[in-house]
This record gives C-alpha cells, structure tokens and sequence, in this order.
C-alpha cells in the first residue's frame, strides 16, 4: 500500500471495490483534480456549488471514471514525491 504526501495531506494509495468496479477514494478523486490540467466545470453555477475540486465534479467524470482516461496517469504522477 503506497502513500503519498500532498500538502501534509496523507493518501493511501488503494481503490475500493464495490461489485467488481474498482472505486478511487475521496481523497484520491480530490488530489487527482488538484493537479489535473483536464479538470474542467461548467459555468460560474458549478464553482459556487463545488467550491472543492474533486474529480466528481469534473465533466470529464462519468460517475465511476475519467471519460478521458488521464486519472491513473495524474494520480501515479503524485506519487512522485
């Protein structure tokens, strides 16, 4: 089990896994969208309704994964610390 340190912010690097899906953590969903160059929002709306990032809120999210496939790529890049 890796863990990362982001801002005195400790992460545990596993998934969860809910029938059969694998699942990234809040913690991990919220890491990745801070440094993600893909992350994007619709509309001013969405910034006062989702003052955290976090991937959930990304419309590159699908509810269970990047559409775009970069969350993997993003969140292994944070392990480089």
């Amino acid at each position: 089990m890796g863990i990362i340190k982001i801002n005195r912010v400790r992460i545990i690097k596993e998934r969860l896994i809910y029938g059969g899906i694998t699942m990234a953590s809040k913690e991990q969903l919220m890491a990745v969208a801070r440094s993600c160059s893909y992350y994007r929002v619709e509309g001013m709306h969405n910034l006062l309704t989702y003052p955290e990032r976090s991937c959930e809120n990304c419309l590159n999210w699908d509810g269970e994964r990047c559409k775009i496939n970069v969350f993997d790529n993003v969140l292994t890049g944070l392990d480089q610390t």
